[in-house]
């Protein structure tokens, strides 16, 4: 049996860690024992042990954790070679250095503090810099600032972990694990054109403003009696051909400029909600604008798409990727959500928590663990094409690089492609990213 031994300080922080490094990642069972003599944390198997250096959890006050002081400026990175591997090591907290000893190895990398720091974003609650719709950007994270925002490092502390174990004589298997894709697809507007006169409107608008092109590609969808933003078939499809299943997430309120662009309860959405019922693909909730921080507002929403979809909803993605840690955890948590597909940065796309598996969130005001799980978003077309400003070609380098570092690990693939992403100028040339995302 693996044994684990922890100063007693932070101990929900510290044994959440464990239980998702050691349990939730590896699939392994351990005893956790606290000593209140020691600073540092403790891996024990047999006759081995590896010494991990405690640079963050010395204290049990939250308000001498939890402070802009802490956020480090800098991180050690290099390349560790150890046996036969070789890990490209980011440490959030300590250095990249590793000293074998006679009866174990001792890590000065704090990789216990380092995944706490990435699994609970506490980051983020500190730093108060936000966008115009109050999201936390990529350029405001460590992670980008010290360049391993392309690079799951929770995921390599895993395999050092395993690595590590397997060298003390550890014989038993490691959860199973094989690599997916997750589509996912935020219905914000699901039909371009509302009714017969709609057509005619927009039509007559590309007329004017000579967008004579355009106005002829929408022409010969009207003539076919199809909507240019109707493309959920052809998602379905994809899926299917993948052996895997979309998930579509629906809005059913909101109160600012940019909610409301159709009403859960019209009969086309209804016929198009049972469509994606029969072909067995998944629906989930996509909570409005103002949403994120409101429990009511969220319950509301969700209570009225089971009313019209005849379901139990249990997950989906903030609308706009507005989240605030933890609080947003907290509202889907006390609602009952399974899971969350939120966390990735609007402004650039790759491993905002530092890993490419689901995993079970934490409060870290509340200093507790909580039953809901992220399922962390790699991928977000808009993210690719407009805010990091890809052309075509890079956009496939950017998505099979994202890919590949996923597949490395056998983790959780998951993109987001809305919809109305198709069938206009602003995306022509782009659809050729989506076969990428599915190869």
């Amino acid at each position: 049996m693996i044994e684990v031994i922890v100063p007693n300080l932070c101990l929900t922080e510290i044994q959440y860690t464990f239980d998702c490094l050691l349990t939730e990642f590896l699939g392994l069972e351990y005893t956790l024992k606290v000593n209140s003599d020691q600073k540092d944390f403790y891996i024990k198997f047999k006759d081995k042990q590896l010494i991990i250096r405690n640079h963050f959890f010395t204290t049990n006050h939250a308000s001498e954790l939890y402070k802009p002081s802490q956020i480090p400026k800098k991180v050690d990175r290099k390349e560790l070679k150890f046996g036969d591997s070789s890990f490209d090591l980011t440490a959030i907290y300590g250095t990249v250095d590793l000293t074998q000893e006679q009866n174990g190895i001792l890590l000065d990398l704090d990789l216990v503090s380092s995944t706490f720091f990435m699994l609970s974003r506490w980051e983020e609650n500190i730093n108060p810099n936000r966008d115009s719709h109050q999201r936390f950007l990529s350029k405001d994270s460590v992670a980008w600032k010290n360049d391993f925002l392309n690079v799951p490092i929770v995921n390599i502390y895993v395999e050092l972990i395993w690595k590590i174990l397997l060298n003390f004589g550890y014989n038993k298997p490691r959860k199973p694990r094989e690599f997916h894709i997750v589509p996912t697809h935020d219905v914000d507007i699901p039909y371009l054109w509302r009714s017969k006169l709609g057509i005619l409107r927009d039509l007559a608008g590309k007329v004017y403003h000579r967008k004579f092109s355009e106005g002829f590609k929408y022409l010969k969808f009207a003539l076919k009696g199809k909507d240019p933003y109707d493309t959920f078939d052809h998602f379905m499809t994809l899926s299917e051909r993948a052996k895997v299943k979309s998930n579509f997430f629906f809005m059913t309120g909101g109160d600012s400029i940019y909610d409301n662009r159709y009403q859960i309860d019209d009969n086309r959405i209804i016929k198009l909600i049972n469509k994606i019922k029969d072909r067995n693909h998944n629906i989930g909730l996509h909570p409005s604008y103002n949403s994120y921080k409101s429990v009511s507002f969220i319950e509301n929403e969700k209570l009225r798409l089971e009313e019209v979809a005849q379901i139990s909803v249990k997950t989906g993605r903030q609308h706009y990727l507005r989240f605030e840690i933890p609080y947003t955890w907290r509202a889907w948590n006390e609602l009952g959500m399974k899971w969350d597909t939120t966390l990735t940065y609007a402004d650039y796309s790759g491993f905002r928590c530092g890993v490419c598996y689901p995993f079970p969130v934490f409060d870290f005001l509340a200093r507790k663990p909580l039953k809901l799980y992220e399922k962390p978003l790699i991928v977000m077309e808009a993210s690719i094409i407009f805010y990091e400003k890809n052309t075509p070609q890079e956009g496939l380098k950017r998505i099979n690089f994202l890919k590949n570092q996923v597949k490395k690990y056998n983790g959780s693939f998951v993109f987001l492609w809305h919809n109305s992403s198709f069938n206009t100028k602003n995306y022509k040339d782009y659809e050729v990213l989506l076969d990428a995302l599915y190869e």
